[in-house]
């Protein structure tokens, strides 16, 4: 690795531990989260003793006795099979005898008629087992063989055992699946399940193998059996502390430690997700970083943390906090090397599933589901664990968590041996019948990672999304790959310029090497061409400049060039390199800044900075001088350390232009720069570019015409990926220039008419080219250029009583050439974009000036069909509540069908995954297997065994034994003194050993005493099938032998005695399901609220109760599908309980309850994130958390019972209580036990053992005792009421709340401090204000008393942000709107104007001071002013799952529109903002200038009084600006008050009645646009275009020229042969300045030039700038 990568890497982990810092509470909660099992098994360890058990001394039992149970009845059957043998028949008849009990025997024929019998016929119940003989009988007198194979077939579910977990024989097992406490079973003397003893099968087991012995040797026999009595016991069991903690956790503990990590993986793919989706990472790839690194830095920045909180979990398990640890055998670093192995393996799962999305909530649902998927086989393995080889159990651990989960339960077994896991017994297996070791799991763990490495390799390049160009599917097979193209660079060859076809292309320039070559380019996105034969060559040390509407193809054709996408066909050159092949190269010298700012929000200006210029491979000395310069050059050195989320859009451009600066990058592509700057940024961003264009080849795209005529060295329009036209701007006006524009600013008593006709006497063939709100603008032709010295200076003459407020002059403009390249290359109606409508209306309103004058109507509308709507009358009360209802219902319904897919796949997670689950319980399992009586089964083991006395038939026992053993593979170990003693000292033994014998010589008889190791299941039946065998090859010789199955009866399906699961394990197979689901309720609410599509939807007047209300019906339907899918689960399942009869309603009622319940908490939990994604991963990780974590405290508290304190006891249960999950728990658990139970004790042939007594049945399964669940369903619908009352509160009382403590407490405090650094006596002296701002704040004064007409009054309103330091953002503002009145809001980015917007909309509070919205207060009357107030916020406040017309329709339906004017009313608004076109289509794919449209559009609608516009022009083309122009002072002549925050000083101009300049908080000035023109700018400004490559001796001499002809000027401004000058207007007039210029437009070969009064945007300026006010100071200064 070179220095450069390794410099990358080292930075880019640093970038990421930083963010992490940033996040350092996410941090913390993922780490608790992660401890919280552990830490919740050590209070337990501290709660319980861990007492010492034993000894265990078990006393022998006759074999031959039967139970208890079947000597008492009279009914029993014993079967045997086949019936038509009579060797058969004469056995079963001997087998009646030698049991000695009250018994009927039937044949049949074959076993399928018997299991028909026992699978349809209810008498079936009585039969006690079937003796089924495996011989190979040829005739019905055929003898029995001396080899006899025979099946035991007892009643699959037994009958002396009801306990879920007890049924079954186990046959499939060898060994418990799960540790159990040692010894197991200790309280049941014949060894509890599966019952060998109890239920009769050793007795009849041996009464068979009797009567086989007897038949062979009849007379020997008896006399031997006559002479031995036949005994059978347990193993005993020594001392021994017994760990009953981790024991009973043991089945939970795997998925404890899967869902400890769950959390950092889901966070892990949530991570590279957001950075996919948010484009951060292809940034970064622009910018220079390889996917290698990236990935690396992904690893290494999670496998830190993974390591950290891994040793955070050895120490918590190892360490004796408490009066034990909780592993006490293991060895600590061999665990903690296992769980490391693992969070490798696991790391690489997140980035492998993470390859697979680019969307980070659909990531988020289905990372989720597959991380804990992943998980679900070891439920099968589990199961089947025992049956299962070693290839099946190594495959399964191709899934990380199974392959944990199985290490943790070989863990858990060794614990229980008191042996643990050690570095020596590494590939020691936990029992005999196991076969898989821990060797075995970390093998796999590492293989897992790399596994999962080579899929995100794979997947990362074939489809890499949209971070760059796919691979093909073969590439890791092509050389290219692996050792690179060629790195072939162009630099010989002279780019060829590009043939000049008609004339609207200007010749290139020869002297000039082309940066950028684009040759033919084309590119399309499915059938829709974005680029068509794009051919264009941008220079070096040039700027150029491409234009285009929105949806040109501007973007398109940038992302082409940076590598975003790969171009159809065609190809391109960057410095020499091919796109296609060299990209890595290019991107070294490449710097871009997107149209979307590419930032991390938690890293600084300073430290994105330091991150992008180490990337560059800039030495980390010189980054820290060139990080203080660019901040310096762009004024941001205040910034310095402040992070970039929480900037305003203006200064995060800045950023994103100097990142694209820096780094030495010899080509730089920025797409829309200075969108959202103000406009002394942006001209200080025009100033900056002009400086660094050398030795740079620079492309910029960007909406602002005066931008690309300042810049633009070339200038190339786009329209429909197609470009028209390309040269200098002067090219360009001279081809598609009109003439001379003169514009003219409107006083309200203005006659257009008038000035219309004036206008052509003057200048014949004169055109009016716009009227829009204050503006009205003409274009002359140049023919008549020699009358417009008259013109002039009539107008100036005449200026006040024509009505005109301002004018000026201008040739043809940027814009002009915009709009006429447009509408020439799409005519009429066939590009949505260039707005036909507007362009219709604007050419019949020319018609009509041209051929008469029309005297108009200035009370008309601008559209006719908006003044249709004006009559519409609102719903109010009843109607207008059910209207809200219904439209707030319908955009919660439209957000579940629009999202189908990620519905669909939560549905399907229901269905898959608890389907699954329950099918593994075994709810039908009628196959059951059978299993040989073969100790042969176990491995090889020790037979250990002793004799007592001597006898000849002791010998020959013990040398058959011999025989038998050694066919068998078993050791055969004598011991000397008593069995019981050596199994209790001998620890191997109890390991090793699963039978052994005991032969005790007395004086009548021999006792022959068989021991079972009772924690192998099927150790009697083995030890008995070996004592007969031994016996029998006494009698009969070593070739007779007996071999004896257990085959248990398949389930009747009538009905068996139970089912072998109970509703715990029901309720774990529920929880990830409903879990998911419930989560997905927090995405659209986090979604509304940190969009301020929720603050809009409360600015209608739309109530909190039916907000919620309608959220939670819609939901609440939601969920009920979810149950019903349930539902349609547990039939398939045949889960009776919840489906019989009725039974349904209450598993509904249930689920509903809890829905209820759990829907408001989602709610009120949702508050806490920032993030729908963060929202919907972290809700289903606690719902599913609280649930299991539910689930195995109350198992380990009824476990201990009494051992807990009484206190402690209650307060578990309380806090318990507390939780939805477990009340859902409960009542599923109790709900199905209750039915079984029942269902139980009302069969005739129940269990002997089964308590059918009070209180354990309950007549009413809702009643309150100990298996009632009334109580927790009352607790559900209570809790959800209360979480119903608490969200509702924390909406209605929080802005009062928020008010309270800021103006009351904070501001107070605030206050007190102030006044006691400037002394107790002192005043604080007032601030110098404008005349102007003292006349306002008088005119407040005296409308305190009479508000309810006036729709806005402020009075000192002031905001202060309480943090350190203290930020005074608004200060002391006073101000009157009145109705019909377009107000402004100037200023800077950070002024306070967005601040101020909020407070009036009650988004922030105001600190101090007062505000009215129809004479009501915004502090005090917060729900009143809501529908008062019409607002478009500064950021995307729409719903993007919604179309355009959807969107409209619910806000219509919100203000109460009637039902059968909505579509007319909506229709009206979409034509106003032009969005017709689009309506139907989903906002998620609107271009950031529609959704502005939309945004006031939705603003402008309702029965609003005032109305809030926050920049809602930016990202528009002129077109749509113009349009939305024309909207806006429709809707303003209709009576409501409008504010207007906007960078486009225009914009101001032509609609704002007054205005103010806002700067650092408070106002600078104030009044109508003429009074502040009036008072601050009697100046011409005048602006010259002049080319200085050609002549610089011409520069020079028009300097002296101007300064000669115009006494007083002073240049504000010079740049690139741009040359700015204000001259007094006191001693000159119009038409002398205008005929100056014309003189010297020939003699100086002027480009181009303009001439106007000044402007606001320049006395913006000298408010927002020190030294700008000084020029103008000096300006008064030489007039006076």
């Amino acid at each position: 690795m070179n220095q450069l990568l390794l410099n990358q890497l080292t930075v880019l982990l640093w970038k990421n531990f930083t963010l992490k810092k940033r996040q350092v509470l996410s941090t913390v909660m993922e780490v608790l989260a992660a401890l919280l099992f552990v830490i919740m098994l050590l209070i337990f360890r501290a709660l319980t003793d861990m007492n010492i058990a034993g000894p265990y001394h078990f006393t022998p039992q006759p074999i031959a006795t039967m139970p208890s149970f079947i000597k008492d009845a009279q009914e029993w059957e014993l079967i045997y099979i086949p019936s038509e043998i009579d060797v058969v028949t004469e056995i079963i008849e001997d087998v009646k005898r030698n049991l000695n009990i009250t018994i009927k025997v039937r044949g049949f024929p074959s076993e399928v008629e018997f299991e028909e019998y026992i699978l349809f016929d209810y008498t079936s119940q009585k039969v006690l087992a079937a003796i089924v003989f495996d011989c190979d009988f040829k005739n019905k007198t055929d003898p029995l063989p001396l080899q006899v194979k025979y099946h035991l077939r007892f009643v699959g579910a037994q009958r002396t055992i009801w306990w879920p977990d007890k049924i079954g024989w186990k046959t499939r097992l060898l060994f418990p699946n799960h540790p159990s406490l040692k010894p197991r079973n200790p309280n049941y003397l014949d060894g509890g399940s599966p019952g060998y003893i109890k239920e009769g099968f050793l007795a009849v087991q041996h009464a068979v193998d009797k009567s086989i012995m007897l038949y062979h040797e009849s007379r020997a026999g008896k006399e031997l059996f006559e002479n031995i009595d036949t005994l059978v016991q347990r193993f005993p069991y020594p001392s021994h502390p017994q760990d009953k903690l981790l024991w009973i956790s043991s089945p939970f503990i795997p998925l404890m430690f899967i869902l400890m990590f769950s959390s950092i993986v889901l966070s892990i793919m949530r991570s590279i997700v957001f950075e996919k989706e948010k484009r951060l990472k292809e940034y970064q790839l622009i910018m220079g970083l390889r996917n290698w690194i990236i990935w690396m830095g992904y690893f290494f920045t999670f496998f830190p943390l993974y390591v950290a909180i891994i040793f955070l979990i050895c120490i918590l398990l190892f360490i004796q906090i408490v009066e034990e640890p909780i592993l006490r055998y293991s060895d600590c670093s061999f665990i903690f090397v296992f769980l490391t192995c693992y969070a490798i393996a696991s790391i690489c799962f997140a980035f492998m599933v993470s390859t697979f999305f680019s969307k980070t909530r659909l990531a988020a649902s289905a990372g989720n589901l597959l991380f804990f998927a992943s998980f679900f086989p070891y439920n099968f393995i589990s199961e089947y664990y025992g049956m299962l080889d070693l290839t099946t159990k190594i495959t399964a651990c191709l899934s990380a968590n199974v392959a944990l989960a199985l290490g943790i339960n070989i863990l858990i077994k060794l614990e229980i041996q008191e042996i643990g896991v050690k570095w020596d017994n590494l590939w020691t297996p936990a029992n005999l019948e196991d076969n898989l070791n821990f060797g075995y799991m970390l093998g796999m763990l590492l293989l897992d990672a790399f596994l999962y490495s080579l899929v995100t390799w794979y997947v990362e390049a074939v489809f890499p999304g949209q971070c760059g160009v796919p691979q093909p599917w073969y590439f890791f097979i092509m050389r290219s790959y692996w050792f690179g193209k060629p790195k072939i660079r162009k630099i010989g060859e002279e780019a060829k310029s590009i043939p000049v076809v008609h004339n609207c292309y200007e010749a290139e320039p020869s002297n000039l090497e082309a940066g950028i070559q684009i040759k033919h380019l084309h590119k399309e996105f499915k059938t829709k061409p974005a680029i068509n034969n794009l051919s264009l060559n941008i220079y070096e040390g040039q700027v150029t400049v491409l234009l285009g509407h929105n949806g040109a193809g501007k973007t398109t054709t940038l992302s082409v060039l940076t590598g975003r996408f790969a171009a159809t066909r065609g190809e391109a050159y960057i410095n020499g390199y091919n796109i296609s092949d060299n990209m890595a190269e290019i991107r070294k010298d490449l710097g871009f800044c997107p149209q979307h700012d590419l930032l991390f929000d938690d890293l600084t200006l300073s430290e994105h900075l330091f991150f992008y210029c180490m990337i560059k491979g800039h030495p980390q000395n010189i980054n820290c001088v060139e990080i203080n310069r660019m901040l310096s050059v762009f004024n941001l050195q205040e910034n310095y350390h402040t992070l970039s989320g929480s900037v305003s859009g203006g200064v995060r451009r800045k950023l994103s232009i100097i990142l694209a600066l820096m780094g030495g990058s010899k080509v730089v592509i920025l797409d829309e720069p200075s969108s959202g700057m103000d406009p002394m940024s942006r001209r200080a961003t025009w100033d900056i570019l002009q400086h660094y264009k050398q030795n740079r080849t620079i492309l910029l795209t960007t909406h602002y015409m005066d931008e690309a005529d300042v810049l633009g060295d070339r200038i190339a329009i786009m329209v429909r990926g197609t470009l028209h036209c390309c040269g200098s701007s002067v090219f360009l006006k001279q081809i598609y220039g009109a003439g001379y524009h003169i514009v003219l600013e409107k006083e309200p008593y203005c006659d257009v008419d008038n000035i219309i006709a004036m206008i052509q006497q003057h200048v014949p063939g004169s055109m009016l080219e716009n009227d829009i709100g204050n503006e009205l603008s003409f274009i002359l032709p140049k023919k008549y250029v020699s009358r417009f010295e008259t013109l002039f200076t009539e107008l100036e003459m005449r200026q006040k009583a024509l009505g005109i407020a301002n004018f000026g002059a201008s040739i043809t403009t940027m814009e002009e050439v915009f709009l006429k390249v447009n509408k020439l290359a799409a005519p009429q109606r066939s590009i949505q974009t260039i707005q036909p409508y507007y362009l219709t209306y604007k050419k019949m309103r020319q018609d009509e000036q041209q051929n008469v004058n029309i005297l108009r109507n200035y009370n008309k509308p601008i559209f006719p069909y908006l003044r249709e709507i004006a009559t519409v009358k609102f719903n109010t009360g009843v109607p207008l509540y059910r209207q809200q209802f219904y439209s707030m219902f319908i955009k919660r319904a439209l957000f579940i069908g629009r999202n189908w897919k990620l519905m669909f796949l939560q549905i399907i997670v229901v269905l898959v995954v608890t389907t699954y689950l329950l099918l593994s319980l075994h709810l039908d399992d009628n196959d059951i297997p059978e299993r040989e009586l073969n100790l042969s089964h176990y491995g090889k083991t020790i037979v250990p065994y002793s004799i007592s006395g001597n006898s000849d038939l002791a010998l020959n026992l013990i040398k058959n034994l011999k025989i038998f053993l050694k066919s068998k593979n078993q050791s055969l170990k004598k011991i000397k003194g008593d069995m019981n003693n050596y199994i209790l000292e001998n620890k191997d033994c109890r390991t090793f050993c699963i039978i052994a014998l005991s032969i005790k010589v007395e004086r009548n008889k021999t006792v022959l005493t068989i021991f079972f190791n009772n924690e192998a299941y099927h150790s009697p039946a083995i030890s008995l099938s070996i004592l007969d065998n031994i016996l029998f090859m006494t009698l009969s010789g070593r070739d007779a032998s007996i071999t004896a199955f257990n085959k248990p009866q398949p389930l009747p399906h009538y009905g068996s005695n139970t089912v072998p699961v109970n509703g715990l394990q029901i309720v774990q197979c529920l929880a990830f399901g409903i879990s998911v689901v419930v989560g997905s309720f927090s995405i659209q609410t986090v979604t509304e609220r940190i969009s301020q599509a929720k603050h809009i939807q409360f600015l209608t007047g739309v109530c909190v109760l039916t907000y919620w209300l309608s959220a939670l019906l819609c939901d609440l339907i939601f969920f009920f599908f979810a149950c019903c899918v349930l539902l349609g689960i547990f039939r398939f399942c045949q889960l009776e309980a919840f489906v019989v009869h009725y039974n349904f309603l209450d598993t509904i009622l249930i689920f509903m309850l809890y829905g209820w319940c759990v829907v408001p908490l989602t709610y009120l939990g949702s508050f806490l994130f920032n993030s729908s994604t963060a929202a919907y991963i972290k809700i289903t990780l606690f719902n599913y958390f609280s649930t299991m974590f539910s689930i195995i405290i109350y198992t380990i508290v009824q476990f201990y019972g009494e051992d807990f304190p009484a206190l402690i006891h209650i307060l578990i249960k309380t806090i318990l209580m507390a939780l939805p999950s477990y009340n859902l728990a409960m009542s599923i658990s109790k709900y199905f036990d209750d039915y079984e139970v029942k269902r139980l004790c009302a069969r005739e042939f129940r269990s002997i053992y089964m308590d059918c007594s009070e209180p354990f049945i309950q007549n009413n399964v809702y009643g309150f005792g100990e298996h009632g669940i009334g109580k927790f369903l009352i607790t559900l619908a209570t809790m959800g009421l209360v979480f119903l009352l608490l969200l509702l509160s924390l909406e209605s009382v929080s802005s009062s709340l928020k008010n309270f403590v800021f103006r009351n407490v904070l501001f107070y405090f605030y206050n007190k401090i102030r006044k006691g650094r400037h002394g107790v006596h002192s005043k604080s002296t007032k601030e110098d204000e404008d005349e102007d701002i003292r006349k306002e704040k008088r005119k407040v004064f005296t409308l305190l008393l009479r508000l309810q007409n006036t729709p806005l009054v402020l009075n000192e309103v002031t905001k202060i942000y309480f943090k350190c330091p203290v930020v005074k953002a608004v200060k002391n503002i006073s101000l009157v709107v009145r109705k019909s009145e377009c107000f402004g809001l100037l200023g800077l980015n950070g002024a306070g104007k967005t601040t101020t917007f909020k407070m009036l909309t009650g988004e922030e509070t105001i600190t101090s001071g007062i505000a009215f919205i129809d004479g009501n207060s915004v502090t005090k009357n917060p729900r009143k002013i809501r529908s008062r107030i019409g607002y478009c916020p500064q950021s995307e406040s729409v719903l993007n799952h919604m179309t355009g017309r959807e969107s409209l329709i619910m806000y219509a339906r919100l203000w109460g529109v009637p039902e059968q004017d909505i579509n007319e009313y909506v229709e009206a608004f979409l034509h106003s903002v032009h969005l017709e076109p689009i309506a139907d289509q989903i906002i998620y794919t609107y271009s950031a200038g529609s959704k502005r449209r939309l945004s006031t559009a939705i603003a402008l609608m309702g029965k609003s009084s005032v109305v809030f516009l926050d920049e809602p022009s930016t990202g528009m083309d002129p077109v749509a600006q113009h349009l939305l122009w024309d909207t806006v002072t429709w809707v303003c002549k209709t009576g409501k008050a409008i504010i207007i925050t906007s960078h486009r000083m225009e914009e101001c101009e032509a609609l704002c009645s007054r205005l103010a300049i806002m700067v650092k908080g408070k106002f600078t000035c104030l009044g109508t646009p003429q009074h502040v023109r009036k008072r601050f700018g009697q100046v011409y400004t005048l602006t010259v275009k002049i080319n200085i490559a050609k002549d610089e001796e011409k520069v020079k001499e028009f300097k002296d020229f101007i300064k000669s002809t115009f006494p007083g000027n002073i240049k504000f401004q010079e740049f690139h042969g741009t040359i700015g000058y204000y001259i007094p207007s006191t001693e000159i007039c119009w038409g002398k300045v205008f005929e100056i210029l014309e003189e010297a437009k020939v003699l100086f070969k002027l480009e181009d030039y303009s001439v106007k009064q000044v402007t606001l945007e320049q006395i913006f300026l000298t408010f927002a700038n020190t030294d700008k006010m000084k020029t103008y100071r000096e300006i008064k200064l030489q007039e006076a």
